[in-house]
């Protein structure tokens, strides 16, 4: 049997010894490197805070504010006829329908005049008769005066007023008179049983029928006036100064628009009168705003959209010619009085304004900005004044990017009318 030897060989027992002292070493060797060549750290780029914005030029020229209201159309005139006179309906003119226009000279009722044509012919027997007695009674005055001169005799004022006769010829004069009143009337009567309208209208109901029985207490009909309409709105008290009330020449023009027409299409009016007195609720004035021909009945407006009674609509009040302002879009004015400029430095300058006119889309401002400016129109999250600023112009990469999207925007449009 043999046994197996335990004991180390030399080269074995130097290994062991040496292997600690060459990790050692290692270990020294490295670190003494690092030591004298440390990490460099790395410079970055300072961040660019510099804004792409697009900017609007700056140009004074005239303007005219436009002050825009909403308001409820009403009629000029709209009013109930009734008859002057009583009788049967015999006629109802086919033009009175409820929408319908009617003319002034046109008749539109006829009532029955049988009686009032026999009425006028006794009132004419009447003044006939008068007119007779008082001939007669003419005569019978001559032959008085003609006994009283041949007895030579003078009497008193009242006495001779007597004997020619002077109170029967009074008498017949007065007959004669209340004859032809009479048969004035009687003429007036008959001609009343003819209803014609008192104005160019439409009609908006009508509450009789052939056949009925009216009298003076019977609604005939209800019409409006047609030769205008008129629109009531309210307007802020600090925009009263840029109105002026009148006729169609020395009143504010009026271009007058509604959501269920065309949108290149509108009616044109003027502002008719301003109320003196502010509503109590709102502290707004009161504005007539007056619109011809609403229903486009003459030929000039054939084209144009009718404007009803009781529509709601939006009017542009067209003020005063302004020279020398910078209109600007409303959204480019902020808290009221601020707007953005780019300096020549290409830096942002937050400046106070003071608007001369503040419109629903548009403020005018008389001072403040100079012609040749730079408004800056792009949203700035954090506007503060000297933040740099750069152009869409000054960016190629943006202006590159814009010119592959558009590219890709036509394409897309050729593909799709490829597809159609």
């Amino acid at each position: 049997m043999k046994t197996m030897n335990t004991l180390p060989t030399p080269t074995a027992r130097w290994l062991k010894l040496a292997l600690p002292v060459v990790v050692i070493l290692a270990g020294i060797t490295v670190s003494a490197l690092l030591i004298k060549s440390p990490p460099r750290a790395g410079t970055a780029a300072p961040p660019d805070n510099t804004r792409l914005v697009d900017t609007l030029w700056v140009e004074k020229a005239e303007h005219r504010p436009i002050v825009e209201v909403m308001g409820q159309v009403v009629a000029k005139r709209q009013v109930t006829l009734y008859p002057q006179v009583s009788g049967e309906i015999t006629q109802v003119s086919p033009e009175l329908v409820p929408g319908f226009t009617v003319s002034v000279n046109e008749t539109v009722i006829h009532l029955d005049n049988s009686d009032y044509r026999i009425a006028l012919q006794r009132m004419a027997s009447n003044v006939a008769k008068a007119n007779a007695d008082l001939l007669l009674e003419q005569g019978q005055q001559a032959i008085a005066r003609q006994e009283y001169e041949l007895t030579g005799r003078k009497l008193s004022p009242a006495d001779e007023s007597l004997v020619l006769r002077q109170p029967q010829l009074q008498a017949a004069e007065a007959t004669l008179a209340l004859a032809e009143a009479d048969l004035a009337q009687a003429n007036l009567s008959l001609e009343r049983t003819t209803i014609k309208p008192p104005f160019d209208g439409q009609v908006v109901s009508l509450n009789v029928e052939l056949g009925s029985f009216v009298n003076t207490a019977t609604a005939l009909l209800e019409m409006v006036d047609v030769s205008e309409f008129r629109l009531e709105a309210s307007v802020p008290v600090e925009q009263l100064q840029w109105l002026t009330g009148g006729d169609s020449v020395s009143g504010s023009p009026v271009k007058v628009y509604s959501p269920s027409w065309p949108d290149n299409q509108f009616r044109e009016g003027y502002v008719l009168s301003v109320s003196p007195s502010l509503e109590a609720g709102t502290r707004m004035a009161r504005v007539l705003i007056a619109i011809p021909d609403p229903l486009a009945l003459k030929p000039e407006n054939h084209q144009q959209p009718a404007v009803r009674v009781n529509d709601y609509l939006r009017a542009d009040i067209q003020g005063p010619t302004i020279a020398n302002v910078v209109a600007l879009p409303r959204e480019h004015l902020h808290n009221g009085n601020t707007v953005w400029l780019m300096r020549n430095d290409n830096t942002l300058e937050v400046r106070t304004v003071a608007p001369l006119f503040t419109g629903q889309d548009t403020v005018l401002i008389a001072n403040g900005i100079t012609a040749g400016e730079h408004i800056v129109t792009s949203a700035l999250p954090a506007p503060v004044p000297g933040l740099p600023l750069r152009t869409r112009e000054e960016s190629p990469e943006i202006n590159n990017s814009s010119y592959a999207v558009t590219n890709n925007l036509s394409c897309s449009n050729d593909a799709r009318r490829a597809v159609m």
